[in-house]
């Protein structure tokens, strides 16, 4: 017994027989300034200095090396996180669950001031649907509420439910992209990540182009009123649908390696019809999470 005592490793005995720090995350001995096992830092004393911790954070986010800016840039040139992702570079970027989530919570901030109500779940567009109609209608007789407070009360609900719902997307973008390229026989790993990748895009595209077009649009609707929402159907949606087809048609062709024709195909059908079914898919999925989770007090 004495002796399977003595053969246990002693706290710190490595370390002192080495002369090697260890590292705080994973416990492997340091050499250098970073772990090469987990990749942390070795802890320094300028660590606890808050000029240190801001322009570390700084350093992050701006910086021509930080992960995020490097995959938000690359995100814009169709099918590279992609092709990165599965060339084996995947610690120089944010992974494509991450990086959904950061361009997720940007997205709604800002469409939850412009007034996307196709995302954010707007009573006013299901109640213009009879089926949907009648089932708030059941849900505010069985409340014993009026509709306008069952209405505000759906309307709040929604938006709390829309940028986790969103993802959603995701799997109907791979269902409808693996049917249009069974042929290829290309795993179903490579369909999500090419998803995940694209509903960022999507988000971030969206965000862009109404930000670009939002001031003349604003500019209209104070001087015409409704007019303006008009135009948002006639301007921004035919723009955002434009971009989205051409970058998939240059995503498609780089990341699945199609000829032109079959890219332009590929990424022509997801663009509309794989774009409207996963809309219509998010708006049925929100709509009865919201229905179900809703509770308005008589």
């Amino acid at each position: 017994m004495s002796d399977l005592v003595l053969d246990r490793p002693v706290p710190g005995a490595e370390e002192e027989s080495t002369g090697l720090a260890r590292c705080a995350a994973c416990d492997e001995p340091l050499v250098g300034a970073y772990c090469h096992e987990c990749g942390e830092r070795r802890p320094r004393p300028e660590d606890e200095s808050l000029a240190a911790f801001l322009r570390d954070q700084f350093h992050e986010v701006t910086s021509a090396d930080g992960r995020l800016w490097r995959s938000v840039k690359a995100l814009f040139v169709p099918g590279t996180l992609t092709t990165e992702y599965f060339a084996g570079r995947r610690g120089l970027y944010v992974r494509p669950v991450r990086l959904f989530l950061v361009v997720n919570v940007v997205f709604f901030l800002w469409m939850s001031n412009f007034g996307a109500q196709a995302f954010l779940g707007d009573p006013g567009l299901y109640r213009s649907n009879p089926a949907f109609d009648a089932r708030m209608t059941e849900a505010v007789n069985d409340a014993g509420v009026t509709a306008e407070r069952y209405d505000a009360a759906f309307r709040q609900r929604a938006r709390a439910l829309a940028p986790t719902l969103i993802a959603v997307f995701v799997p109907a973008y791979v269902a409808f992209i693996a049917l249009i390229l069974v042929r290829t026989g290309r795993p179903v790993v490579r369909h999500a990540v090419f998803a995940t990748h694209f509903v960022a895009v999507l988000m971030a595209s969206s965000v862009l182009i109404t930000a670009v077009l939002a001031a003349p649009l604003l500019a209209v609707l104070w001087l015409t009123g409704d007019v303006a929402y008009d135009l948002n159907d006639a301007v921004i949606l035919p723009t955002m649908l434009v971009a989205w087809s051409a970058y998939l048609v240059l995503a498609f062709r780089r990341v699945y390696g199609l000829g032109w024709w079959g890219s332009a195909a590929a990424g022509l059908s997801t663009a509309t019809v794989g774009t409207l079914v996963a809309m219509e898919v998010y708006r049925l999925v929100l709509f009865y999470v919201t229905l179900w989770t809703l509770d308005v007090p008589a």
